[in-house]
């Protein structure tokens, strides 16, 4: 209860929140692929409809679109701040569990070791902000009359999903890491070799 005064969504609805912006955050990047690259292409981990640092970046715009509904100008600058950092920490704990790449922005204009760029930042900063002021009264509009039986067969069919696929990624990130630690020492020992003449 304190917790939804101070923030103005209960823990449920944050829940539900996530799990839809999850899966429009996958449906605009797959859009976007389409467009770009004339075919589509999964950039996620998880293998189902569902990309979660999109999720994770609009919980967080709308929380803090509660708390700076009149200051625009300070809010599209922590929209930013948001965009950066989580895909930040996204990118460096999916090569910290990995040694793998999903995204590589090396060479870009104030780009932080490869993981997130300005040009990137910004184009999430723009989706947010759109999902915010497009998006979001639509989507509130609709979860307002769903009945709350529908709410809880969603919830749980959703997070039953996503956290099976989500043990599944670590689970296939943990073995690349130890098969790319292992190639590695086969390089080094077979480098090694050869130095010795053998």
């Amino acid at each position: 209860m304190v917790f939804e005064q101070n923030t103005g969504y209960g823990i449920i609805q944050l829940l539900q929140l996530f799990a839809v912006y999850s899966f429009i955050g996958w449906l605009i990047d797959n859009v976007y692929c389409l467009i770009k690259d004339r075919h589509r292409f999964d950039r996620g981990i998880l293998k189902g409809p569902y990309m979660p640092l999109y999720g994770i970046m609009m919980i967080l715009s709308l929380l803090v679109a509660h708390q700076l509904e009149e200051d625009l100008v300070y809010m599209i600058i922590i929209l930013f701040v948001i965009a950066t950092l989580v895909e930040l920490i996204a990118g460096m704990l999916i090569h910290f569990v990995s040694l793998n790449r999903y995204w590589n922005y090396t060479g870009r204009f104030l780009n932080l070791h490869g993981y997130t760029c300005f040009y990137h930042s910004l184009k999430a900063t723009l989706i947010l902000a759109g999902c915010l002021v497009l998006v979001d009264p639509i989507v509130m509009s609709i979860l307002a009359v769903t009945p709350p039986w529908l709410d809880l067969v969603f919830l749980i069919v959703f997070y039953i999903c996503f956290i099976s696929d989500s043990i599944d990624a670590i689970d296939e990130g943990l073995f690349m890491r130890k098969f790319m630690k292992s190639d590695v020492k086969i390089y080094h020992r077979n480098k090694q070799k050869k130095k010795a003449g053998f």
